[in-house]
């Protein structure tokens, strides 16, 4: 059996998601030039996050080598396209790829700490409301109680997550 490698990556795209179970399968980008696909049980982590995949590559008949992810430690985006990417993929209701775009067109990377501290100040981006302010704001406070739950329920060893042998 090969040991446990840890793999420091952007998740640049989702490749699939089961809805039932949360088996997912990324294109992972680990350094400017090279990208990997990882696979595992991760229903928490979204395109542009930055993640710590823990696990052990393996090889798939049909699509090749893969990274088969144990665990994985998701962290939120830094760079202005990551956060673009995380804020596109549907994850905040209320923010679309369109507005995902012009909100980091005006905040850059401190996009999400706008949202998370200063939520007022959207309120500079042309077309946006104190009803679209207070939507984001608590669909952002929403998803972030959704993660601390699941990392809190990870901790416990208490997961609604299969295993590998339930394919």
């Amino acid at each position: 059996m090969s040991e446990i490698t840890e793999i420091h990556g952007i998740l640049e795209k989702e490749v699939f998601k089961s809805k039932e179970n949360g088996f997912s399968v990324f294109r992972v980008k680990v350094n400017s030039k090279n990208t990997i696909t990882v696979q595992g049980y991760f229903p928490q982590v979204h395109e542009g996050e930055q993640a710590i995949f823990k696990g052990r590559w393996a090889f798939h008949p049909k699509f090749g080598r893969q990274f088969e992810a144990q665990e994985c430690q998701a962290q939120l985006p830094i760079s202005a396209s990551g956060i673009e990417k995380y804020l596109a993929s549907g994850l905040i209701k209320g923010i679309g790829p369109k507005f995902a775009e012009k909100l980091v067109k005006a905040f850059g990377e401190q996009t999400l700490e706008v949202i998370d501290k200063k939520p007022m100040q959207l309120l500079k981006i042309n077309g946006v409301g104190p009803k679209k302010v207070d939507a984001i704001v608590n669909a952002w406070q929403d998803q972030r109680e959704i993660s601390q739950v699941m990392v809190f329920l990870k901790s416990k060893d208490i997961c609604c997550l299969s295993t590998k042998n339930d394919k």
